[in-house]
């Protein structure tokens, strides 16, 4: 079994990882990173069952796969992404302002259409 990060051991909103690992006589588990929440001892239990573990394969991409949950787990605080837009002439963009104002059709058209009117509007300032 290939996983990105160590399964879990405990209890949280599922049941442990391992736990069904073991129970399906899984023989071998490659884990791409390690898991920083202290809760986890996956690999310990995983190995006591004679489970073969292998760790750090891609470990790098595995990070970056999960840098939203290692965040958490390191500050307690959620990772936040922004969404900026700015005229070349550095004026303040409010596209939702400007569509919610015309017609309201145009939210719903497909993604495209949407995205063209975007560029058409950020080409005509």
């Amino acid at each position: 079994m290939y996983v990105t990060l160590e399964p879990c051991s405990h209890f949280g909103k599922t049941p442990p990882c391992t736990d069904i690992i073991i129970e399906k006589n899984i023989k071998k588990v490659v884990i791409g990173s390690l898991d920083s929440n202290p809760k986890v001892d996956g690999i310990k239990k995983l190995k006591e069952n004679g489970i073969e573990v292998v760790t750090r394969i891609c470990e790098k991409e595995c990070l970056e796969l999960n840098e939203i949950f290692f965040h958490y787990i390191k500050t307690q605080m959620p990772f936040v992404a922004l969404k900026y837009a700015m005229t070349l002439d550095r004026k303040n963009c409010n596209l939702h302002k400007r569509f919610k104002m015309g017609n309201r059709r145009k939210l719903k058209k497909d993604s495209t259409t949407f995205t063209k009117e975007v560029f058409s509007y950020f080409s005509s300032e």
